[in-house]
């Protein structure tokens, strides 16, 4: 990807990449979404358990 940017930048012009592997069941997510995800996780178990009333 440094290379990538530097031949769409121009020369001496590039940006730093890094990369995570992530691996299932694992999942990436922000710090900030993990209350919304364990909310909508949570409405799905009580859907699957018939407590439709979600």
């Amino acid at each position: 990807m440094t290379k990538a940017s530097s031949i769409f930048l121009g020369p001496g012009n590039s940006i730093k990449t890094e990369a995570n592997v992530i691996k299932y069941p694992d999942r990436y997510f922000y710090p900030r979404e993990v209350e919304t995800w364990n909310k909508v996780l949570r409405i799905v178990e009580e859907i699957k358990a018939g407590n439709s009333d979600a």
